[in-house]
């Protein structure tokens, strides 16, 4: 939820895509690291069988819509602060 804190998965160590519309048809406008701190700034939304946070890195700023996970695991870990 908006105010929230979470991180990306590390287990297993994949990039997150970051789009600029919550969509797998945005372009891809950057890269999470496995375990880089975002805050949650919008969202949810879904779209494509994926929920979609809008997101900003605490550590490089960058700032998009990435997805949660999908039925089988969860990329997108909320974190307590």
């Amino acid at each position: 939820h908006n105010g929230d804190v979470a991180k990306v998965s590390t287990d297993p160590p994949i990039e997150n895509n970051l789009r600029d519309r919550p969509s797998t048809e945005s372009p891809i406008t950057g890269k999470l690291e496995p375990g880089e701190v975002v805050n949650i700034v919008g969202g949810p939304e879904c779209m494509n069988v994926y929920v979609w946070w809008h997101v900003v890195s605490r550590s490089s700023g960058r700032e998009g819509w990435t997805a949660e996970g999908d039925w089988n695991e969860y990329w997108l870990i909320r974190v307590q602060q």
